[in-house]
């Protein structure tokens, strides 16, 4: 009976181990979230001024739209038929072209903008995603190995039990 009480004393010592190392590991991922916080709070930030440059950019597009509409568009046609001589055509073919390159490059800032939008909205969520699934997957080791723990204690204690009733027979015989 005491090897068994030996033997379950150094599987609770081992248990016991193992559940330090873990709270350890908890504790580092506790750090680890509360970092994760930080860069997540900057993201959110990050989030926010990228959606309101996007919202900038959007309105600035649809003003220039609408100039466009209520104030006509220089075209490369209207250019050519309404220059004055080639010295006109060619001041005018530039600033048509110019203004194009303007419009376009605000499409493209536009586009980069809202994809940077729907990437960090993207990364934030599996970043939260995966700090949740490491956390319940701590969670569900530590209370596996509480478990284990407990029907150690309680094996011992059963062991400890039948030690004292196996001790009191012996007494009671050698005194009978």
């Amino acid at each position: 009976i005491q090897s068994e009480q030996s033997k379950v004393k150094s599987q609770m010592a081992a248990y016991d181990e193992q559940l330090m190392s873990l709270l350890t590991d908890m504790e580092l991922l506790k750090t680890d979230i509360d970092n994760k916080e930080g860069e997540i709070d900057q993201a959110k930030t990050d989030l926010a001024a990228a959606q309101e440059k996007e919202q900038q950019q959007y309105a600035d597009m649809k003003k220039r739209i609408q100039y466009m509409y209520e104030n006509g568009d220089d075209t490369f046609l209207d250019a050519l038929v309404e220059s004055e001589d080639i010295s006109d055509l060619l001041n005018r073919v530039e600033y048509v072209s110019e203004v194009y390159s303007y419009d376009r490059e605000l499409l493209v800032a536009y586009q980069e903008t809202v994809q940077q939008v729907a990437d960090l909205e993207s990364q934030l969520e599996q970043e939260l995603a995966d700090m949740e699934e490491l956390k319940q997957s701590y969670d569900q080791q530590e209370a596996s190995l509480n478990q284990v723990i407990n029907e150690k204690v309680a094996e011992y204690q059963n062991l400890q039990g039948s030690v004292t009733v196996s001790y009191t027979h012996l007494r009671a015989h050698e005194t009978g």
